[in-house]
């Protein structure tokens, strides 16, 4: 995609694919405009723990996390829990501001739902 002529920010999604556990989420991270996985352009930056919140969906309680991990076999993330899960989360990319400061420009963070284990 030429992002070139593009104006105003860009939803930046994570989206669940591959096995969902209760301590291990996997999630691929791709722009709302085409669904594009943005994996190759922003794996690092968005390996970033500070820029990933996973709540209960229920209670809107923040779950620790351990970790935020690359794949670059899958072109997904791997977020680890620092307990098991037994309900429905959601998992949201930080916003515009955080986002710019780790020098991903341009996007705004969403949320996807990844049901109970």
């Amino acid at each position: 995609i030429d992002w070139s002529g593009l104006m105003g920010l860009q939803d930046l999604n994570p989206l669940p694919t591959g096995a969902q556990t209760a301590t291990v989420l996997s999630v691929e991270v791709v722009d709302g405009c085409g669904g594009e996985n943005l994996f190759d352009l922003y794996d690092t930056e968005l390996a970033a723990q500070a820029l990933w919140t996973v709540r209960n969906k229920t209670t809107g309680a923040v779950l620790p996390l351990t970790s935020v991990a690359p794949n670059a076999g899958t072109k997904r993330f791997t977020i680890t829990l620092a307990s098991p899960r037994t309900t429905a989360v959601t998992v949201t990319l930080a916003g515009v501001t955080e986002l710019s400061a780790a020098n991903i420009v341009g996007f705004e963070g969403g949320t996807a739902e990844i049901p109970a284990p």
